[in-house]
């Protein structure tokens, strides 16, 4: 599957996984970097745990967007499921501290707390759901204004208003 080719539905063939393994690889590594040197949870045990959250889905998906939003989404829920899990440690644990890569929130906010930052987004959510999908797949999707703007059926400049709305109030959410 070429990687600026967004028109055409991906192939959800066996091979599917080990296409686009490189490029989920790249996408956990942006939204998940363990800051504090207990690298409990690597890139690609979460590209692996998102991928299972998404099988048997794959009928619905209608495009590579529509996939990497989904996997964003899925990978959103395994950072956060992680971070309930460890910190629910009988050793006590701690709450993770993630840090988000360029082009993301990283100029404002730049570590996070996945329990947080996954309660935030889902607070938004109620509140304004468009909002909430385009920093899901700005932040955790690593997609561009375009892409969000293509994948949504919305104008870029309506991205970029939805954009700017939803990281003031996630960073007022998470402060």
């Amino acid at each position: 599957m070429p990687a600026n080719d967004h028109s055409q539905p991906p192939e959800f063939s066996n091979d599917f996984f080990t296409t686009v393994t490189d490029e989920l690889r790249r996408l956990a590594t942006i939204i998940f970097n363990d800051s504090s040197g207990q690298k409990t949870l690597q890139p690609t045990a979460l590209v692996n745990e998102a991928w299972l959250k998404l099988a048997g889905k794959f009928d619905n998906i209608n495009d590579r967007h529509h996939f990497f939003a989904l996997a964003a989404k899925a990978m959103r829920q395994v950072l956060a499921d992680h971070a309930r899990h460890q910190s629910r440690d009988k050793r006590g644990g701690g709450r993770k501290r993630l840090t988000l890569g360029p082009d993301s929130m990283a100029d404002a906010v730049s570590e996070f707390d996945a329990i947080e930052f996954n309660d935030a987004l889902e607070h938004l959510a109620s509140l304004n759901a468009r909002h909430a999908q385009v920093a899901e797949l700005r932040l955790l999707g690593a997609m561009s204004v375009v892409e969000i703007a293509d994948h949504l059926g919305i104008g870029e400049a309506t991205v970029k208003r939805d954009w700017q709305m939803a990281k003031i109030w996630l960073m007022r959410e998470m402060a």
